[in-house]
């Protein structure tokens, strides 16, 4: 055997001794998946049926915290505390003697131009008012209002400025709207039905029929300023609290007239 072949046998049998393979690596089967990143690969599941860590859990908004969703229309039904804090004839002469009641209120809030929104609001309040009587010249009682229901509805169109702040929503309202006020049948001058006092005076929610000298039911403007404070408990809902100050248009240095709070659910879209 010449040299050379020598010199080839011996190496073959070396690597045979430290188990080096001299034969090629077979090409890649194109069937088989390739081999992941281990990094990118998913966590292993949870020994003994245990929670996933919070780490893996994602909510439905992937592109920001749960409570960074953009609302585009909200509902809002709230039920109402109310005072009507303006003298009605024959009742009281003081603002300080407010009239009490309850009701409901629907509102429903758009975005015009991010962070004001349009709100259009109406609402129904009725305030139970009793008999009242006044001693004439003759020392004897004689009825000067009667027992009934005072009946005020509102609708108004707001400007509302909402301050994102997370779960937390504070939101400051100026808006005008009309006003209905209906009072039980009038016993004395200045109430529905009765003479005007003076020749044009009437109470709030009535004008003077000046021909006709008589006070007629009508529509009263008012303007009003508010703060509330929703809390978005999910995705869709919040619950907050809401006050508002009303004034009339006529008048609007005399303020509050009418004065409501609210309890507010909301519903998010």
């Amino acid at each position: 055997m010449s040299r050379p072949r020598v010199i080839a046998a011996r190496l073959l049998g070396l690597a045979a001794a430290l188990g080096v393979s001299t034969t090629h690596a077979a090409p890649p089967d194109p069937l088989e998946p390739p081999r992941r990143d281990p990094n990118t690969a998913p966590f292993m599941a949870p020994k003994h049926g245990g929670a996933s860590p919070d780490g893996t859990r994602t909510y439905a908004n992937e592109h920001g915290p749960r409570w960074g969703h953009r609302d585009r229309v909200r509902l809002t039904l709230s039920p109402l505390f109310a005072s009507l804090r303006t003298p009605l004839a024959g009742r009281s002469d003081s603002a300080l003697d407010p009239h009490r009641g309850a009701g409901a209120q629907f509102d429903v809030d758009v975005p015009i131009w991010r962070p004001i929104w349009l709100r259009m609001s109406g609402a129904y309040s009725g305030h139970r008012l009793p008999a009242a009587s006044a001693r004439n010249e003759d020392e004897a009682f004689e009825p000067t209002a009667a027992a009934g229901t005072l009946h005020i509805g509102h609708a108004a169109a707001a400007l509302l400025y909402a301050m994102d702040r997370g779960r937390l929503q504070p939101m400051l309202e100026v808006g005008i709207g009309p006003m209905w006020a209906r009072t039980p049948k009038g016993v004395l001058d200045g109430q529905p039905g009765q003479a005007c006092l003076g020749g044009t005076v009437c109470e709030i929610g009535l004008s003077c029929d000046v021909e006709a000298n008589v006070c007629r039911p009508a529509t009263t403007f008012v303007v009003h300023g508010g703060v509330s404070l929703d809390v978005e408990v999910t995705r869709r809902t919040s619950v907050g609290l809401g006050l508002r100050y009303f004034a009339l248009l006529s008048n609007p240095q005399v303020y509050p007239v009418y004065v409501t709070a609210a309890l507010r659910f909301g519903l998010r879209f």
